[in-house]
């Protein structure tokens, strides 16, 4: 194989590990912010609080060429799941609107 594919195959695989550790340390927060919800009586679904989220993340990958299909594909399944993780801890859940 050769060596310049090799390498940056290598570059990958040191990213994805980081991308997956920083999802698990995200998954964390968003238990903690599920608990605190639970117990303020706050849904798992801030529609307002969602909106900010993805706008701000449209422009920050407009900004480093990253299209925004795909920045609202990504941080769509990653805050479905994070709604999920504080459902299942309780928080009410109020989405799809």
């Amino acid at each position: 194989m050769d060596k310049k594919l090799e390498t940056l195959r290598k570059e990958i695989d040191v990213l994805d590990k980081e991308i997956v550790e920083r999802l698990a340390k995200r998954i964390a927060i968003a238990k903690k912010i599920g608990e605190l919800k639970k117990t303020q009586g706050v849904d798992a679904f801030v529609k307002d609080r969602w909106q900010k989220v993805l706008e701000s993340k449209i422009a920050l990958g407009k900004e480093l060429d990253v299209s925004k299909e795909f920045i609202e594909t990504i941080y769509t399944v990653i805050h479905d799941h994070s709604v999920k993780v504080q459902k299942d801890l309780g928080a009410t859940a109020k989405r799809k609107g």
